[in-house]
């Protein structure tokens, strides 16, 4: 059973749920697109992939969250129940109202494309001019099938340019410099 998450683009709430079924997401929650660097990520014509946060440490800054891509629903469209719209009609029994549609519906991603990388893989988060380059560090699956996805702030604000270590021909140097640099958290 795959985890959902889709957004009613009228009131702007968030609902999450299998794809059978969905309820409000009362609490705020981050939502914000996310692009693989480097790495070559399957065609959707639906869209592209999201970044829903579930924690951040600011201290460390660590992100841990769930990717999910873009999707089309059910003919009948993405049924949500929300006992607190009073905008659409109560289609269900004890007055349980069903809003019918959400047209931004997203899916939990597999990851699948991940497992060719040979090296962890960097993301960006967010939309231009606005973006963060981030450090995948983790991807496990929860007990639920959810690919729970670690990432580590890379740069802040981009005021610290990439290191380019295969320039350096000296290999003790490049490796002595890729663990130090490895053992520095910029802020």
């Amino acid at each position: 059973m795959n985890h959902c998450i889709g957004l009613c683009e009228t009131t702007g709430r968030w609902y999450e749920g299998t794809e059978s079924i969905g309820a409000p997401v009362h609490s705020p929650i981050i939502v914000s697109g996310i692009e693989f660097v480097e790495v070559e990520a399957p065609e959707n014509p639906y869209g592209g992939l999201v970044f829903r946060e579930h924690s951040f440490d600011p201290i460390t800054r660590i992100r841990r969250g769930v990717v999910y891509r873009a999707t089309t629903h059910s003919p009948e469209g993405w049924r949500v129940f929300d006992t607190e719209r009073h905008d659409i009609a109560v289609a269900d029994i004890k007055g349980t109202r069903q809003l019918l549609t959400c047209r931004k519906f997203y899916i939990g991603d597999s990851l699948n494309f991940l497992r060719a990388t040979k090296q962890t893989p960097k993301v960006v988060i967010g939309e231009e001019p606005f973006v963060s380059l981030w450090q995948v560090l983790s991807i496990e699956t929860a007990a639920s099938g959810m690919r729970l996805v670690t990432l580590k702030a890379l740069h802040f604000l981009d005021t610290v340019p990439e290191l380019r270590l295969e320039q350096i021909t000296n290999l003790q140097l490049r490796q002595e410099l890729k663990s130090a640099v490895e053992n520095v958290d910029v802020v």
